[in-house]
């Protein structure tokens, strides 16, 4: 699946479940709330697969630039979600609305607490792929070999017997 389909997908489901009618529906139906968590997770596989595939059939991005744009679009597409929650002027889910209070929070204080929950546990797992892949970039950039981890690699036959010949002639 192309990395910008996935992305979409992922962004989608998840923004459509956070609608308040079908986070109502799902809270009320069982069946409904495990198809939500299922098609999240789901969808965030194909939305990580670009980043970490090891498939010769689905290959990932292995270009260290688009890895970034990738993860930067995702972080640019999903905040709407978030910003909805945090800046809302109404409480958008009335099962919260409702819901005994356990601490001394309004429930629209609750919904924004939530908001930015979200967005900042997304901002710590962007921000730490980001840095790890733009830590290998500039290595890439500076003209220092850095070894990339095993599901970047893809070692052929040929390339496997290449760097074994290379090194037994740099050894004599």
């Amino acid at each position: 699946m192309h990395p910008i389909i996935a992305g979409l997908l992922f962004t989608m489901v998840f923004s459509f479940w956070h609608i308040g009618v079908f986070y109502e529906a799902a809270i009320r139906d069982k069946t409904l709330h495990m198809a939500e968590h299922l098609s999240m997770f789901f969808t965030s596989v194909l939305m990580w697969w670009p980043l970490c595939s090891k498939s010769k059939y689905i290959p990932a991005l292995y270009a260290l630039v688009p890895q970034m744009l990738y993860v930067l679009a995702l972080m640019l597409g999903q905040t709407p979600i978030f910003a909805i929650l945090t800046f809302s002027k109404d409480v958008l889910y009335d099962t919260y609305f409702y819901a005994e209070r356990i601490m001394n929070i309004s429930p629209l204080e609750d919904q924004k607490t939530g908001g930015v929950l979200m967005k900042l546990a997304n901002m710590i797992v962007s921000v730490s792929v980001l840095s790890s892949i733009f830590y290998r970039w500039s290595k890439e950039a500076s003209g220092i070999k850095f070894p990339q981890p095993i599901f970047y690699k893809r070692e052929t036959k040929s390339s496997r017997s290449k760097s074994i010949s290379l090194g037994k002639n740099s050894e004599s």
